[in-house]
C-alpha cells in the first residue's frame, strides 16, 4: 500500500467537487444561457422614468392647485364686490333717511315756533296807546298823528309809519309817561296822508296796526 507524501502548500479540495465544476457554478455563460445579467445603464434609465413620473405628477398637481386657488379667489372677490355694492346702497339709503328726518324736524320745529308765538301773542295784553289825527293849526302838508300812552305806567314804543304808494317809511323810537300824548306830523319829517300806515310795536304787548283814511 503507497503512501502519499502531505504538501502543506497544496490546497484542500472539497469532496465530490472539482475545480471544473466550481468553474461551472462561476461562469453564467456556462449555465445554460438563461440568466440575465443587471447593468448599469438600465437601473439608471429606470431611475429617470420614475423622476419624470414624479416631476408630471408635482407638475399636474401644482397646476390643479393654482386653478382651484384662483377660483376661491374669484369667488371672494366676487363676494366682497356684491357686499360694497350693498353696503354703499346701504349708506346712500341711510344718507337719504337721514336728510329727510332733519327736513321733518326742521319742519316741526318752525310748527312748534309758530305756535309757541300765537300762544305768546295770545297771552299778552292790547298795546296801550290811542291813535287819533288832526289837522295843522296853520296850515301845511297833510295831518298829524297823536298818540297817547293811556296806561298807568311809562313805556318805551316803537312807531313804524309806511307809504305804500312811495315805498316810503320812517321809524320813531320814543318813551312816553303815563298818560302822556305826544304828536307826530310834518315837523316831526312825516305828514300823514291817505292810505299812509302805522305800525305799533311795544314791548311785552300785542303789536298793532292802523290804516290813515
Amino acid at each position: 500500500m503507497s503512501q502519499e507524501h502531505f504538501d502543506p502548500n497544496r490546497p484542500v479540495e472539497s469532496p465530490g467537487h472539482s475545480a471544473s465544476e466550481e468553474g461551472e457554478h462561476n461562469d453564467p455563460k456556462e449555465r445554460g444561457g438563461d440568466t440575465v445579467s443587471r447593468t448599469p445603464h438600465a437601473t439608471t434609465a429606470s431611475r429617470t422614468n420614475i423622476s419624470w413620473v414624479i416631476s408630471a405628477v408635482l407638475a399636474i398637481t401644482l397646476v390643479v392647485v393654482y386653478v382651484q386657488n384662483n377660483s376661491v379667489i374669484q369667488n371672494k372677490d366676487n363676494e366682497i364686490a356684491r357686499l360694497k355694492d350693498k353696503l354703499e346702497s346701504s349708506l346712500a339709503d341711510s344718507s337719504t333717511r337721514q336728510r329727510e328726518y332733519e327736513e321733518k324736524i326742521a319742519s316741526l320745529n318752525q310748527i312748534i315756533e309758530g305756535a309757541r308765538k300765537e300762544v305768546e301773542f295770545a297771552s299778552q295784553p292790547e298795546a296801550t296807546f290811542m291813535l287819533s289825527t288832526r289837522k295843522p293849526l296853520f296850515g301845511g302838508t297833510g295831518k298829524i298823528a297823536v298818540l297817547k300812552n293811556i296806561s298807568s305806567r311809562a313805556s318805551p314804543v316803537t312807531f313804524i309809519f309806511r307809504r305804500p304808494s312811495t315805498n316810503q317809511q320812517r321809524q320813531y323810537d320814543m318813551v312816553f309817561d303815563a298818560g302822556q300824548s305826544k304828536e307826530i306830523g310834518e315837523d316831526e319829517g312825516w305828514a300823514v296822508i291817505l292810505d299812509d300806515t302805522l305800525e305799533v310795536i311795544q314791548s311785552k304787548h300785542k303789536g298793532a296796526s292802523y290804516t290813515f283814511h
